[in-house]
């Protein structure tokens, strides 16, 4: 019978070391940052519910918020209980969109209302639900 000391051992492998240069960032802070805010906007609203407006998409989050700034001084009286949403949504190869929206609404009826006035308007818009 072989002692111990005769049994051949496995050698221990290396492990693959991946250095910070090799690893791919897929977002900065600031973009984790303006996904959160994205998500938690509005932090208080005049109503609650579960539907928005949403007015727009946009490239660029400052465009959004332009836009949004836009719609609602031409239209004080319909968006003034809404507060503004940023949804940041990424498309893959096609690039990143904000979409404008604002809410909360707390029926699809009076989503309805808004986007009809807002329609009234020229202004293009669209009931989705949070």
């Amino acid at each position: 019978m072989a002692s111990s000391a005769e049994i051949p051992l496995k050698r221990p492998v290396a492990e693959e070391v991946v250095t910070p240069a090799e690893v791919e960032v897929t977002e900065t802070v600031e973009e984790a940052i303006e996904e959160v805010v994205a998500v938690t906007e509005p932090v208080a609203t005049a109503t609650k519910g579960n539907f928005m407006v949403q007015v727009g998409a946009f490239a660029e989050r400052d465009k959004a918020e332009t836009h949004w700034n836009t719609v609602k001084s031409k239209n004080s009286g319909v968006l003034s209980k809404l507060n503004p949403s940023y949804m940041r949504v990424d498309l893959g190869a096609r690039g990143i969109l904000y979409r404008v929206r604002g809410g909360m609404i707390e029926s699809r009826e009076a989503a309805d209302k808004v986007c009809d006035d807002l329609k009234k308007n020229n202004q293009s818009c669209m009931v989705v639900t949070n």
